[in-house]
């Protein structure tokens, strides 16, 4: 009978000093007053994970109210005490930090450190998870240029029994944008060599032609920059850089296309319409 009532005074306590944000006069959102993590684990020492529940449904329950990016940004802080008082409530991570991002339109998006930060907190707790592993990926490569850190991420998770095969052409592409060609090609190359169906294996080796192809051009740039630095213009033909030892012979392209040089030392093959880049939201913390 004690414990009950120990525990209904300290449940009793969390709730008053919890309060719901309040909106300022000014458009903006007070965060929510709610007890310290330190404070919970003192508080919540007789039921964890009741008080962890209650501080769950909060969550949601803010989810379901926000609308503004403060109020969105409040799901934040009632999901860290939810996982302070249990570190493997799996769920809250995901759900929390899927929601918290907020649009203010044309792709300009807040709240994004704190999406990033409860994620991580989730990944690091469970490093397998996907549903966990892939939006922070899509968090630190999207919103944060993390790219090379992003790709690690993506490629842990495409070696796993199962994993979808686009895990590993975008922890490719993802590589290849930081200029790590060599881990690229080893991942794609691994996945081809482990893929179980014909379809998944062309595709694969056909993302490693690709990869192979962007580091090409990339050489060439710089070939090309180097030469315009040395002599003040830019190399009438590519066979002009292999004469001036820029190059060390006529490069020929892994996807069997036509290699040019455009204006301003960009390279191009006519095997593709596009290079390999990512997407870029414009982010404001």
């Amino acid at each position: 009978m004690k414990a009950w009532i120990a525990l209904l005074l300290s449940l009793a306590a969390v709730v008053a000093l919890s309060r719901p944000p309040e909106a300022k006069a000014a458009g903006e959102t007070e965060p929510p007053l709610l007890p310290r993590p330190e404070v919970m684990q003192v508080l919540g020492a007789f039921d964890r994970p009741l008080f962890a529940d209650y501080f769950w449904l909060m969550t949601i329950q803010q989810i379901g109210l926000a609308q503004k990016a403060g109020e969105y940004r409040a799901v934040a802080d009632y999901a860290r005490l939810a996982v302070a008082l249990d570190p493997d409530f799996r769920e809250v991570y995901r759900v929390a930090g899927l929601s918290i991002p907020f649009n203010l339109g044309r792709e300009k998006w807040v709240n994004t450190e704190e999406s990033t930060a409860i994620l991580a907190e989730g990944v690091a707790r469970f490093p397998d998870d996907p549903r966990l592993g892939i939006p922070y990926a899509y968090n630190l490569s999207f919103f944060h240029r993390q790219y090379e850190r992003a790709g690690e991420i993506l490629g842990r998770l495409a070696k796993r029994p199962g994993a979808p095969r686009y895990l590993g052409q975008l922890s490719a592409r993802l590589y290849a944008m930081v200029g790590r060609f060599d881990d690229g090609l080893e991942l794609t190359r691994s996945l081809a060599a482990e893929a179980s169906d014909p379809e998944s294996r062309a595709l694969f080796e056909e993302r490693a032609r690709e990869l192979e192809q962007e580091r090409l051009l990339r050489e060439i740039e710089v070939a090309c920059n180097r030469f315009a630095e040395r002599s003040g213009r830019q190399p009438a033909a590519m066979l002009e850089l292999v004469a001036a030892g820029d190059l060390p012979g006529l490069p020929i392209d892994p996807l069997g296309g036509d290699l040019t040089l455009e204006n301003e030392c960009k390279a191009r093959s006519s095997s593709r319409s596009r290079r390999l880049k990512v997407f870029l939201p414009h982010v404001d913390d």
